[in-house]
């Protein structure tokens, strides 16, 4: 059956299973559990999750719930192909209360095991002259593979060979460490992030997600709309149920963030040189990749605000970016190519803070595909009244947008929504009809 024949928001679970703390027990608690929220984000390395249960079993006493066991989530919605299947390591049980006269309720709080396991273990080597990308391709090979079946599904090509000593730092933190330092061979921002969803994990860019193919196209509907270009024939499992603007342009934050403009002051310590780069919203805007069509910035030059912006924030970074200026080490150390460092730096402070400020939280039906990191349409009506009941795309809201958080969400009344974050690479972005 295919997912436009299926209800909006249905689903079926294929595990899930409670293995105790020594691994000698495994529970199936499907028929337990009240509410289960499974989250994945791109600015978190590792997946989380919260079940209740209505436990009338005594597992806390009898399995023994102690903090340390393995849940393992396997479910599908009908009509796709693949299913959403992760393990957790619990780590924390709250809110229990007396649900009934032999029953309590109780929630589970979980993350993929590497979060957790991953402070067991370091990293303690040094790896290069070699790539960032192939270096992470070797931490996550050697390290993780221990502590998970998942792989490293997108690795983002970074520039210039490097050195790097990790001093007996876990696992994680190497990854993070990579991620903070590493140049992207293709996107100007080097806005790198170590992220888990559902299918695996990546290493990338913003940049580099905001090129994605669009994963689907959704909805916001209005009542009595009937003509052509309209949300009745859509099928209800891409309508939006809610919607909320979180962060609107804003503009003393974004003069106060650098988001306008912002100055980075670098030294290279080994040639001792010192240099000023500004970053301006007006002048550079076209220079970091966007989301969808973004081709015009929000602010003309007329604009009073963008005088003297580019001091409106500023920061200090040691980098390596001056060396080949010096003789003595582009005879000795020709494989490092000049460093764009003090240029990423300033233009990933930009594109951070642009993820930040215009941002909104749409529910969904549920949509077991959908994934952190995916590129959606959504298609959102001018908020006024409209002749003939047409319905009009609003200009600034309808376009691309990057997904930088889900929550999987689904009750035991047999109800499965998704609860998705999403930003725009741009306020003014040039509306196009999704639907040819």
């Amino acid at each position: 059956m295919a997912r436009e024949n299926a209800k909006p928001g249905a689903f079926s679970i294929e595990e899930m299973v409670l293995t105790n703390f020594d691994r000698s027990e495994r529970v199936d608690i499907e028929g337990m559990y009240l509410d289960v929220s499974l989250f994945e984000d791109v600015y978190a390395p590792c997946m989380t999750c919260a079940v209740t249960l209505i436990d009338s079993q005594g597992l806390l006493d009898q399995l023994p719930i102690v903090g340390d066991e393995r849940l393992s989530i396997r479910f599908h919605t009908p009509g796709e192909l693949t299913s959403f299947s992760n393990e957790y390591h619990i780590h924390k049980i709250n809110n229990q209360v007396q649900a009934k006269m032999r029953s309590q309720a109780y929630t589970l709080h979980g993350a993929s095991p590497p979060l957790t396991l991953s402070n067991t273990m370091q990293v303690s080597a040094a790896y290069g002259p070699k790539l960032g990308s192939t270096i992470a391709t070797d931490v996550f090979s050697e390290h993780f593979s221990k502590l998970t079946t998942k792989r490293l599904l997108t690795v983002e090509p970074t520039r210039g060979l490097q050195r790097y000593i990790f001093p007996r730092v876990s696992p994680m933190i190497a990854m993070r460490m990579l991620a903070s330092e590493s140049e992207s061979d293709s996107s100007p921002s080097s806005s790198y992030m170590f992220f888990e969803n559902h299918r695996g994990y990546h290493f990338a860019t913003l940049e580099y997600l905001s090129t994605k193919p669009t994963k689907d196209t959704f909805y916001l509907g209005m009542q009595n709309v009937n003509l052509d270009n309209q949300v009745d024939g859509i099928n209800p499992s891409k309508i939006i149920r809610t919607i909320e603007r979180n962060n609107s342009p804003d503009t003393i934050r974004a003069l106060n963030t650098g988001y306008l403009g912002s100055t980075t002051f670098a030294i290279d310590l080994v040639s001792k040189k010192f240099d000023t780069i500004t970053y301006s919203y007006q002048r550079d805007f076209n220079k970091v990749k966007q989301v969808g069509e973004a081709d015009m910035p929000v602010l003309d030059s007329k604009s009073r605000l963008l005088d003297g912006s580019d001091e409106s924030t500023s920061r200090f970074i040691a980098t390596t970016g001056f060396r080949d200026s010096s003789q003595y080490i582009n005879l000795r150390e020709q494989q490092y190519p000049r460093s764009r460092q003090k240029f990423a730096a300033i233009e990933a402070a930009y594109l951070l803070q642009q993820a930040h400020t215009n941002r909104k939280t749409i529910t969904i039906p549920g949509y077991s595909e959908l994934a952190a990191g995916d590129v959606i349409d959504l298609v959102i009506p001018e908020q006024s009244e409209t002749k003939n009941s047409k319905l009009e795309e609003a200009k600034f809201e309808s376009g691309s947008y990057l997904v930088t958080s889900v929550c999987h969400n689904f009750n035991s009344s047999g109800e499965y929504i998704n609860i998705v974050e999403c930003t725009k690479g741009s306020f003014e972005s040039k509306p196009r009809n999704v639907r040819e």
